[in-house]
């Protein structure tokens, strides 16, 4: 996903996660946490995560927002603020995404 081009980038995430969360796709859903982390890795997490929040899919959205957040910020602490639910899914991105890339 090109972030350099917003309405592109958001056009693609919204297409994706209509996939993820409308047709329940296993491959849908393994691209979006790729892009968690490939954004990550180019310096891109905290547009992604501000792409993600302002999807009308943000709310499915959300414990992948969170997870990349925490990342970015190098800590857990954004998701205080979250339902214990949304917190708990973010975590659980987290160590899917981030925790097996930093110790491979």
């Amino acid at each position: 996903m090109f972030l350099g081009n917003q309405d592109a980038a958001l056009s693609a995430l919204e297409t994706l996660a209509g996939r993820a969360f409308g047709k329940n796709s296993a491959a849908a859903f393994f691209q979006i946490k790729e892009q968690l982390g490939e954004c990550h890795a180019i310096g891109k997490g905290a547009e992604l995560a501000d792409l993600m929040e302002r999807s009308a899919h943000a709310g499915p959205l959300q414990p992948y927002s969170l997870a990349l957040r925490a990342v970015v910020s190098g800590t857990n602490r954004v998701f205080r603020n979250a339902p214990q639910e949304i917190a708990n899914m973010a975590a659980e991105v987290y160590r899917e995404i981030f925790a097996k890339k930093e110790s491979g």
